[in-house]
């Protein structure tokens, strides 16, 4: 019985302050999220237009590589000017043009390693290469294009309606190299 009684009693000082507790109406000292209508809508835009510029660039880059590579004769090439960078652990040779063919001034070939960069130069300086063969342009569609792509064409994204809204690059990446003759 006694154990009874010392269960009512522990209930009943366990609830009893949690129901006589006063209830006032001013804010807690901790800070509550801001709920309010249009709390996140810029985080929200901001993340549906990074969505938009993403689905743009894998479309962009699923039609260039759907289009010809653009032949370009090493004859037209300044290869006495080649340069040298590196950035983040790759090396890119950058070959001018002699003179710049629809917008094309340059042409890179990206390179993991210092060897393969110096590789492709004296091959390059040699003429031991014939053509380059590159794409002929960026994998973004060009911001002044009208109209804009829709959604529909993105989502499809066929080639023959997004290939008139890419950008022409000015350097241009060298997808293949053809060889005159035998290799050395």
């Amino acid at each position: 019985m006694n154990r009874v009684w010392i269960v009512l009693l522990s209930a009943f000082l366990l609830v009893d302050p949690v129901a006589a507790a006063p209830r006032d109406s001013t804010p807690s000292p901790i800070r509550q999220p801001d709920r309010s209508p249009g709390f996140n809508d810029t985080f929200d835009d901001r993340f549906e237009t990074e969505q938009e510029e993403e689905i743009e660039r894998l479309c962009a880059l699923k039609t260039i590589r759907t289009l010809p590579l653009v032949s370009v004769q090493a004859a037209k090439l300044s290869v006495h000017r080649v340069t040298l960078h590196l950035e983040s652990g790759y090396y890119t040779a950058q070959v001018p043009l002699l003179q710049a063919e629809g917008g094309m001034a340059a042409l890179y070939w990206s390179a993991r390693s210092l060897d393969e960069a110096m590789t492709f130069i004296r091959l390059l300086q040699g003429g031991t290469v014939n053509v380059l063969r590159v794409e002929s342009h960026t994998p973004e569609l060009r911001a002044d294009a009208q109209p804009k792509p829709s959604d529909e064409d993105l989502r499809s994204c066929q080639a023959a309606r997004i290939q008139n809204l890419l950008q022409k690059c000015t350097e241009c990446r060298i997808k293949e190299l053809v060889f005159d003759g035998r290799l050395p």
